[in-house]
This record gives structure tokens, C-alpha cells and sequence, in this order.
């Protein structure tokens, strides 16, 4: 709840990402050749970030927050991994972004510039 306040406070925009992090294999490539470069690291100031995964293990996080994980992404229609949502402050959908094959994080930095005009960034 605390979070939910401050985003609301803070009215950045909200990036949500739906991972399962130790068994998707695109998950694994995005979070490489999207996630780890200093491009979105400078970008990603500009969002309160929101990381949501589905592990396999149940050891990697909490049972109850895998649950509310789960819960999250049936509320948001996500049914596979990676998805990445932008929401604005409020927590409403503006745009999303889903999937992710080889190399290639074209399709994502075309997600973030258009957030860009969404979101006047």
C-alpha cells in the first residue's frame, strides 16, 4: 500500500514487468539485451518500476507474493512471459509490450519511446 501512495504522489509513470525469471528463456534474453543496458537504466528514472515474476522454484520468492504475482497478471491478461505494461500513476493500462525472441530489443525501445508521447516524457 505504501508503494501504491507514493506512486500515486511521486505521478510517475508505472513500468510493470512480468517476468519468470528461472525458466522463461526470453525472459532471460530480455532482461540481457533489454533490461541491462545503460539506455534503459537512464530511461527507467523517468518510472516507478514494478518487477512481477512467476519463478518455477518456490524458493526464489515468497509463496504469498508468488501468489499475488499470479493474481496481477490475471488482472492485466497476462497469460505468457515477458510482458511489459506501461500504467500512469493512477495504475491504468496505456500501452504494453509482450514477448521476445533472439537478440533484438527493437520492439521494446519502440515501447518506450512511445510512452514517451503517453506520458510526456
Amino acid at each position: 500500500m505504501l508503494q501504491r501512495q507514493r506512486q500515486k504522489k511521486n505521478k510517475k509513470p508505472i513500468l510493470v514487468y512480468f517476468t519468470g525469471s528461472d525458466w522463461c528463456p526470453p525472459s532471460k534474453k530480455l532482461e540481457k539485451y533489454f533490461f541491462q543496458t545503460d539506455q534503459f537504466e537512464s530511461e527507467s528514472k523517468k518510472y516507478n518500476l514494478v518487477y512481477l515474476d512467476n519463478p518455477y522454484r518456490d524458493d526464489i520468492i515468497p509463496i504469498q507474493e508468488k501468489k499475488e504475482n499470479k493474481i496481477i497478471a490475471t488482472k492485466f491478461n497476462v497469460d505468457f512471459f515477458p510482458v511489459l505494461i506501461a500504467l500512469d500513476y493512477k495504475g491504468n493500462e496505456c500501452n504494453r509490450v509482450e514477448r521476445f525472441s533472439g537478440e533484438d530489443a527493437t520492439y521494446h525501445w519502440k515501447f518506450m519511446d512511445k510512452n514517451k508521447g503517453i506520458f510526456k516524457l
